[in-house]
């Protein structure tokens, strides 16, 4: 199988190209307000910057679910990156004017939270409509693949012009991408229709319930505890590898200080190392796992994961450290491909916005809340046992997968490419 197959439609090919230059004027945007604030304020306040721009994603997300069902995918999109060029820009205009304060950083940081998860989620809906069915968990790694590589190639550009010119300049191009892609989405077809809705293999039809009637916020929610329960099992799942991602990228740090002896160079290495081979599981596993059911799928990907951090836990040396930790994240190259294309295939085509929403919410809590656990655990355990730790705690979803017997692979849809 080929992972570039979905490009071949040449709606998802537009889509792509769009996603790819917003994404990586996101990473681009993230590192100049890293920089800008720590230079001028310190590590502290880049701690409180980071942090008004991580939270109100969770709140935001069930109402943008909301927002998207109500206007439509492609309005979403268009004006979601619209205001992210302008508040950009704004910030840009802010830093030519000279040292930026604190109260500026902070509003920008609030709204830079506040805008793009619609575009995520309306884009979470719509992907399904634009590529064939059995195609579509190759469209969401070629998704998974933008978001890794953007995060590669988008903070390596924007040094570069810090360095070479300057930021308000490297906004402007920021600005630009997320412009490119308020253009580019009004000549892709993303309005779907409702004509298949009960077709997806979602266990509870909606009974005659109409889009309008079942489009509050909270919504969402409500379905996923009511209707779609096994959705809700893979929700949970993407939660809790969110965590145990949180609470890693707090503790390499001191794994590698601590145990291995090392310094920000080995740091530095072993994090490229894991990105890296998050890479190859997606290009390379995600596409020979897409016609397996997805409970073993996921059972095994989380067993290897576990696996992969006792051993990291347990290791002495770097190399031992590097093979570890490259295994355990070799395992988390298919998951997300895997997990999105079961949620877009067990939830009818008009729930999917408030649906993708309340996962939305549930899951970005994972991320911060593995930093937190992370770091007491590494105070209180030392580095070592807090890996294995979190290590031991992946029993609980592979326990929990295995007992249940919801379904998890619901019947494909009827191919179509728009």
């Amino acid at each position: 199988m080929s992972l570039f197959r979905p490009l071949a439609g040449s709606s998802f090919r537009r889509l792509f190209v769009g996603m790819t230059t917003a994404r990586i004027g996101d990473a681009m945007a993230t590192l100049v307000l890293v920089w800008v604030t720590l230079q001028a304020h310190g590590p502290a306040a880049l701690g409180l910057v980071l942090l008004v721009a991580a939270l109100p994603a969770i709140a935001i997300s069930p109402i943008a679910g909301h927002l998207v069902t109500r206007v439509g995918v492609r309005t979403s999109v268009r004006w979601d990156n619209i205001a992210r060029a302008m508040a950009v820009l704004a910030l840009a205009a802010i830093l030519a004017a000279g040292e930026p304060s604190m109260t500026s950083l902070l509003i920008y940081a609030l709204f830079a939270g506040l805008t793009g998860p619609a575009s995520e989620i309306a884009l979470d809906a719509a992907t399904p409509e634009l590529v064939d069915d059995e195609h579509l968990t190759e469209a969401n790694a070629l998704v998974s693949l933008v978001w890794d590589l953007s995060d590669l190639a988008g903070p390596a550009t924007a040094g570069f012009i810090l360095a070479a010119l300057n930021a308000p300049f490297a906004l402007i191009l920021v600005a630009g991408c997320y412009l490119s892609m308020a253009l580019l989405v009004p000549t892709v077809p993303l309005e779907p229709t409702t004509a298949d809705d009960d077709s997806t293999g979602n266990e509870n039809p909606c009974h005659g319930e109409t889009p309008q009637q079942s489009s509050g916020v909270l919504t969402g929610f409500r379905l996923l505890l009511t209707r779609y329960r096994s959705s809700l099992y893979l929700t949970l799942v993407s939660l809790f590898v969110l965590f145990a991602s949180g609470a890693q990228e707090v503790l390499l740090p001191l794994l590698v200080s601590e145990t291995l002896h090392g310094g920000p160079a080995q740091l530095g290495l072993l994090t490229s190392i894991f990105a890296a081979s998050t890479l190859v599981g997606t290009a390379l596993i995600s596409p020979r796992v897409a016609d397996l059911p997805v409970r073993p799928v996921v059972i095994v990907s989380l067993l290897i994961r576990g696996t992969g951090l006792a051993l990291l836990g347990g290791a002495r040396r770097l190399s031992v450290a590097a093979a570890a930790g490259a295994g355990a994240t070799l395992a988390d190259g298919p998951l997300y491909p895997v997990i999105r294309t079961a949620q877009q295939r067990l939830i009818p085509v008009h729930h999917r916005p408030l649906i993708a929403g309340a996962r939305g919410a549930i899951g970005i809590a994972g991320y911060p809340l593995g930093n937190a656990i992370g770091g007491l655990l590494g105070a209180h355990l030392g580095p070592t046992n807090a890996i294995l730790t979190i290590a031991v705690l992946h029993v609980i979803p592979i326990a929990a997968l295995a007992l249940s017997r919801r379904p998890l692979t619901p019947p494909r849809r009827n191919s179509r490419r728009l």
